[in-house]
């Protein structure tokens, strides 16, 4: 038995305690917003989401923040905007172009989906650590574009499927300070969140499946939480963030 009790392996389990009511009035306040402002707002609608969740998100007593700046976010959200216009106006004066777009849309979908979760994760803080992510391109490639096929190929039965090595990319990639994280969820248990969760209204949906998440969640540290320490990271634009929000590519923890 170890004689320092800082030694001592510990799990601390993740608690969630947002509730559908309080998530439907955000989420109904935000959608009306977007539309008086002509979509101005969803940059602000955007961060208000996620500091609800991370907000209620708690561990070892303590709550999750996202740090994002929704002004840096409407910027990125403007260069999207301004990409997916020059695509579509080629492809309607010069249809020959389209299948160039495409490829060049392939090629560069795992660049901006890592960044994108780079992003996140570099604005996602724990008691001020930040969390990080270190995925490579040709993973993100084989995930988003060859499971994305697969689930064509099976007329969306393997979406299930797809989600899960989605999270498994995500998690697996995923670090918090210079402590990496660890996957061990089965496929099997995805099928059954998402038979639980078809059918409901989407505030309820997100809530419900959020609580699965974080049932099934622990970190395991030696000496506690505090022992962690942080790591160097660089500036991330949310560019490729907004983009990939654009292409509804939802991918993060």
């Amino acid at each position: 038995m170890p004689s320092d009790n800082s030694e001592i392996k510990q799990s601390h389990e993740f608690e969630f305690t947002g509730k559908a009511g309080e998530y439907f009035k955000i989420w109904i306040v935000n959608i009306v917003l977007t539309i008086l402002t002509l979509g101005v707002y969803s940059a602000w609608a955007k961060v208000r989401n996620k500091r609800y969740f991370y907000g209620n998100t708690h561990l070892d007593g303590s709550s999750f923040e996202y740090t994002a700046n929704p002004v840096s976010i409407l910027k990125g959200r403007l260069i999207a905007f301004a990409v997916i216009g020059v695509y579509a106006a080629a492809v309607r004066f010069y249809p020959v172009t389209e299948p160039i777009f495409w490829l060049i849309f392939v090629t560069a979908l795992p660049v901006l989906v890592v960044k994108a979760l780079m992003f996140n994760a570099r604005n996602s803080v724990f008691r001020n650590i930040r969390f990080d992510f270190r995925g490579r391109y040709g993973d993100a490639f084989t995930v988003l574009v060859g499971f994305m096929l697969l689930n064509i190929v099976t007329l969306g039965l393997a979406i299930p499927y797809y989600v899960y090595r989605e999270k498994h990319f995500v998690v697996a990639n995923s670090g918090f300070g210079v402590s990496r994280f660890g996957f061990d969820a089965t496929a099997k248990s995805f099928y059954g969140v998402y038979l639980k969760a078809f059918g409901l209204l989407i505030p309820w949906a997100r809530i419900r499946i959020m609580r699965y998440r974080f049932e099934n969640l622990s970190v395991e540290s030696t000496g506690g939480l505090d022992a962690f320490v942080a790591g160097m990271q660089g500036d991330i634009k949310a560019t490729g963030e907004e983009l990939a929000d654009m292409l509804d590519i939802d991918l993060g923890l």
